[in-house]
């Protein structure tokens, strides 16, 4: 279908930008073999919270990966109801934007379907592309 598959560590530690470069490096390998990533096409990697550091980008360079992060961040680990997630997100998307997204939080499960025919009858178009 066109998606893109990254990794983005193994154990989601919140105090990854504080830790190490032998644990920062062991987080992104064991991350990046759990899903199985093969494709060289697909070498993507997302720090947790978005943070990265001189460390975090040296292990990322030390695995060829490519960093991708967020334009639009959703707030759906802290907001619970679904119409104001819902318009928070689309009140602020604009063409290009990656917005953040979590699987594990039931409210953006919940509005998922939603969200997308909201953002198609938009116009907007969904794609997996790196940016050269």
């Amino acid at each position: 279908d066109g998606h893109l598959i990254g990794s983005h560590t193994f154990t989601h530690p919140v105090n990854f930008g504080f830790m190490n470069g032998k644990k920062v490096q062991k987080e992104i390998k064991l991350g990046h073999i759990s899903i199985n990533i093969q494709n060289a096409h697909n070498q993507l990697f997302r720090p947790p919270i978005g943070i990265t550091n001189p460390i975090i980008a040296k292990a990322i360079k030390n695995y060829k990966l490519h960093s991708v992060s967020w334009s639009l961040r959703s707030f759906d680990t802290v907001i619970k109801s679904e119409e104001r997630l819902k318009k928070r997100i689309l009140s602020k998307v604009k063409g290009g934007d990656i917005i953040l997204l979590h699987d594990t939080q039931a409210v953006t499960v919940r509005i998922l379907d939603d969200l997308l025919a909201e953002l198609k009858k938009r116009n907007f178009t969904f794609k997996a592309q790196l940016s050269s």
